[in-house]
């Protein structure tokens, strides 16, 4: 967008899109902080109206959230922040002016606002009910109840035949109505498969037995680990009738993962139902961050609420990226969970193992359905290890001190284990019991960082 031909001429062309990625309501005061679709100039203003009173809202160029594009270069937005007090009936508008030029921002509620961007849409905070104009361009927060707002957005879902979504809607509004003053958790590691800072957790919260949290391990149902879980405490499946129900009054999604399964299960369906979402995601790692994550794990993509550090450099590495977006408020040092579980194992096994971290350029040449892919042999990583597990020297001092090699590769490239030259000294680990291996073994040998599970 260029500035110099005059905001009007350009808003003929496409109009202004006032991004709304953070907004909540506390103690009668709305905090919205997001990016605008209009790139960095000091020569503009953006002026937000609220009922009678008008004032201009600080922006700034250095916008955390990077975007990067297909041509390989980042392209930094206008970010903005600001905090008003609320009264009974707010009615809010936003406008960029650029001279004597003013023209109306189209309000626009990505995902992490928790709002939907249909018609009939609304979010209730406590006494308030956030709602917005047909144009998009005016948003109103009042003092009031949800009955007639539900009422028109389910008629709307009821035109779009999303039967399923009204009743889990319905569900989820008695339950809110009803529920104990007990907080339900849910925690979890993958969606197939346990093991790691969330099942550690579990595993801790199931021995202290707190009596105000309800929690759950989820985890599929298929899964080899599910029954094994179940002797710690209560579980549930993902995709199953209960665990959506649970999840959309749940107080707290607590997970090794901050994929999309873990805090918005309901697939292309979220926006249906995400306004009535009311959690905080505390995110427990599954490894030490070594490189620059800020493009997966930003404020504006995820908003996590609770952001676990294992090392001082890592946690420094996130606290004073802007990309990030994080406070110290948010950002721990704690330690993974998964390291209280560990214990020596006086019984070893002469054995190494050697478990190097995945690389995210070999994952997405993998096909979904073999979890295979052939291009995987022409890789240095291939090339390296194998060398590795078949060197001739290596091999020779593990026989002349009866030792064995156990190779264990990342679950995103473990159909890779077949590419792998075979001998007598060396064991793929197919199906690691990661706990069990790391006591078990003499020695660890792994590569960038801290093994990701």
């Amino acid at each position: 967008i260029c500035l110099s031909r005059g905001l009007g001429d350009v808003y003929k062309r496409q109009p202004f899109r006032f991004n709304i990625n953070v907004l909540n309501i506390k103690d009668d005061r709305l905090s919205i902080e997001g990016d605008i679709d209009l790139l960095y100039s000091d020569k503009f203003k953006i002026i937000c109206e609220n009922n009678d009173e008008t004032f201009e809202i600080p922006v700034q160029k250095d916008y955390f959230a990077r975007l990067n594009n297909f041509l390989g270069y980042e392209l930094f937005k206008t970010y903005y922040k600001f905090e008003i007090p609320l009264q009974k009936n707010n009615k809010l508008k936003f406008y960029a002016v650029y001279g004597d030029k003013k023209v109306t921002l189209i309000e626009y509620f990505n995902p992490n606002s928790f709002i939907s961007n249909f018609k009939f849409s609304y979010r209730k905070y406590h006494d308030y009910v956030l709602s917005k104009s047909k144009d998009k361009s005016t948003i109103y927060i009042k003092k009031e109840g949800r009955f007639l707002k539900e009422f028109k957005y389910q008629l709307l879902l009821l035109k779009k035949r999303k039967l399923k979504n009204i009743i889990y809607r319905d569900v989820a509004l008695v339950k809110k109505q009803f529920k104990k003053k007990k907080e339900i958790w849910l925690i979890s590691d993958r969606q197939d498969k346990a093991g790691d800072n969330g099942e550690a957790f579990f595993k801790y919260l199931c021995e202290l037995k707190p009596k105000n949290i309800d929690f759950y391990f989820v985890i599929d149902k298929k899964s080899s680990d599910f029954e094994r879980i179940k002797q710690y405490g209560k579980v549930m499946s993902f995709d199953t009738f209960k665990y959506n129900v649970k999840f959309m009054i749940a107080d707290k999604i607590i997970s090794s993962q901050a994929d999309q399964h873990v805090y918005k299960p309901f697939g292309g369906n979220n926006q249906y139902m995400f306004d009535l979402f009311d959690y905080k995601i505390i995110f427990l790692q599954h490894g030490i961050i070594k490189d620059d994550l800020s493009p997966w794990l930003n404020k504006f993509r995820l908003n996590l609420d609770m952001f676990v550090t294992s090392a001082e450099s890592e946690y420094n590495s996130i606290i004073s990226n802007p990309y990030y977006g994080y406070s110290k408020d948010v950002v721990k040092l704690t330690g993974l969970p998964r390291f209280d579980l560990l214990e020596d194992n006086q019984e070893k096994h002469h054995s190494i193992l050697i478990c190097p971290t995945w690389r995210a350029n070999l994952a997405p040449k993998v096909n979904d359905e073999t979890n295979y892919s052939p291009e995987f042999k022409q890789s240095n990583f291939f090339n390296f290890y194998n060398k590795l597990l078949n060197d001739k020297d290596i091999l020779s001092v593990m026989k002349q001190k009866q030792y064995k090699i156990r190779f264990c590769l990342h679950y995103r490239i473990r159909g890779q284990i077949k590419d792998f030259d075979k001998n007598e000294f060396v064991e793929m680990v197919t199906q690691p019991d990661y706990r069990y291996e790391f006591m078990s073994n003499d020695l660890l040998i792994t590569d960038l960082s801290l093994i990701h599970i």
